[in-house]
């Protein structure tokens, strides 16, 4: 996983499903809100409460008040806006 060295106010993360050579993979992405930079994608084989942790972890660091926004499985749509 390799992550741009800034730090954020805020970070979004998601994930999808995506088929590749009849295998199911989950993409998963961090988000910078304010300036909408992409800071991460990481390919995953599973899609369980450890693989997002793994993620979440990593992408913590990064953020400078510790706060995180999860939009997927919430219902929201986007990214939080001030």
């Amino acid at each position: 996983m390799r992550i741009m060295e800034i730090k954020a106010r805020l970070i979004a993360v998601d994930e999808t499903k995506v088929k590749l050579e009849k295998k199911l993979i989950f993409v998963w992405a961090a988000i910078d809100v304010d300036t909408k930079e992409c800071l991460s994608i990481w390919v995953s084989e599973g899609r369980s409460s450890f693989h997002a942790y793994v993620f979440l972890k990593e992408i913590l660091k990064y953020c400078e008040n510790q706060k995180l926004l999860w939009t997927g499985g919430s219902g929201i749509n986007g990214l939080y806006k001030d």
